[in-house]
């Protein structure tokens, strides 16, 4: 397949939050457009389900909601494959719960892995390539919930750390574009995939409600059905090609028209 200026052969990719859903589509369609790609992802069954998909020393297992570590992670994505050149900033989690009853732990638990560990994976990158003298993108991973509020229940917290999200891929694009290293993002609207049938509390729709909601989601769209990972995925390698390399700062709304019904 012949990808033209689509095309990822010779780059370096880290996917954080890599093992399911709408990273690993990511990582499928980066492998495809010829990027070597190393998986960042807190589950250690990440390894186990990516069998086949890349090889063994290309998933690390980190948690990068934690308060350091990822320096550490970056060097070891550099140790496996050289110079990375690629950020895609995906991990994130969603729990729903009505604000009332939000508290200060289970804020700082959204904030550490959705904008804070995605702060802190984006300084370590761009300080391991630009200490290399190289340049590079990074694509941030956001949610239509930054935007506007959804018709999801109990987002709110989540739709504030998404939109801080959206906000620092406007400031990094500014503040590290002169070091030749573009920052862009991606706000996703309704995606089928593993995580969007669980809640913050971890309970699990039935299957006829959750065909229901998706159902009811995807009419509120301009061609009336839901995304897949792979809708993500295709947009993500657009961004890190060099077809992409006279936009930075942008969050591209990746919804069906969503943000717009």
């Amino acid at each position: 397949m012949t990808w033209g200026p689509f095309s990822l052969e010779g780059h370096a990719a880290l996917v954080t939050g890599g093992g399911r859903g709408i990273g690993r589509g990511i990582v499928t369609r980066m492998l495809e457009a010829g990027a070597d790609v190393v998986v960042v992802d807190a589950d250690p069954g990440t390894r186990e389900a990516l069998a086949g998909v890349v090889p063994e020393d290309r998933v690390i297992t980190a948690d990068i909601g934690l308060e350091s570590g990822h320096d550490r992670t970056v060097a070891q994505a550099w140790e496996r494959v050289g110079r990375v050149d690629i950020l895609v900033n995906c991990a994130g989690i969603y729990p729903s719960v009505a604000f009332l009853d939000v508290t200060a732990e289970f804020f700082d638990q959204l904030y550490s892995v959705n904008l804070r560990g995605l702060a802190l994976m984006t300084r370590a990158f761009a300080a391991a390539l630009l200490a290399d003298g190289g340049t590079g993108k990074v694509v941030n991973i956001a949610s239509v919930d930054g935007v506007r509020p959804s018709r999801r229940a109990f987002g709110s917290v989540y739709g504030a750390t998404k939109g801080g999200v959206i906000a620092l891929t406007a400031h990094l694009a500014r503040e590290l574009g002169s070091q030749g290293i573009g920052v862009n993002g991606i706000s996703p609207g309704l995606i089928r995939s593993e995580g969007v049938n669980r809640n913050r509390s971890g309970e699990v729709f039935g299957p006829e409600e959750y065909e229901k909601f998706m159902a009811r989601a995807a009419e509120r769209t301009v061609l009336d059905r839901f995304g897949t990972p792979d809708d993500i995925a295709k947009v993500v390698v657009f961004l890190a090609s060099s077809a992409a390399d006279y936009i930075s700062g942008q969050t591209i709304a990746v919804d069906n028209g969503w943000t717009n019904s």
